[in-house]
């Protein structure tokens, strides 16, 4: 059986140390404006390395969220906070928009990207389009049945993708 990773959300810092103190795997958190997590403090990137060096030093993760269209005029900005994050050393990117995916993964290819839930992926031939991009991870939309989650892990088991499903939500 696979490892079921804890998630927890992140929306600051005093966040991210409690729910990885309290037994999370991994958090997930936004940076500036190209997120979906607008409600939350989110993080600067002095805010992000102390971040990413509390969760390393305690073996957990650090996924950014960069889930929200991007126009071609913030293309560039998404582009740049997407390469600083990943310096400072998180573990990937939960991402939605497939235009900045491409530009992402055509600049920086070792990044790890992440399919948001926002994407909706059901159909192998989605999967293997968005492996062809470089990701790694699915996150399933929030409102499948049991079934539906058992039939998309069996077509992204196939092209060797990750799979989330969110414990909560909608």
């Amino acid at each position: 059986m696979k490892k079921i990773e804890l998630m927890a959300p992140a929306g600051n810092l005093e966040i991210l140390k409690a729910a990885i103190d309290y037994g999370a795997d991994a958090v997930y958190l936004g940076v500036g404006a190209f997120n979906a997590r607008m409600n939350a403090d989110n993080f600067g990137f002095e805010e992000l390395q102390e971040g990413v060096r509390y969760a390393k030093l305690r073996s957990s993760k650090v996924y950014l969220t960069l889930n929200t269209i991007v126009n071609s005029f913030e293309m560039e900005e998404a582009i740049v906070t997407a390469a600083n994050a990943y310096d400072l050393g998180i573990d990937g990117i939960i991402i939605q928009d497939l235009g900045l995916a491409m530009a992402i993964h055509k600049q920086y290819p070792d990044i790890p990207l992440i399919a948001s839930t926002q994407m909706n992926v059901f159909s192998v031939t989605e999967f293997q389009k968005l492996k062809d991009l470089g990701f790694k991870r699915v996150v399933f939309p929030r409102e499948l049945s049991v079934d539906e989650i058992k039939k998309r892990n069996k077509l992204a088991d196939k092209l060797n993708l990750e799979t989330e499903v969110f414990a909560h939500g909608a």
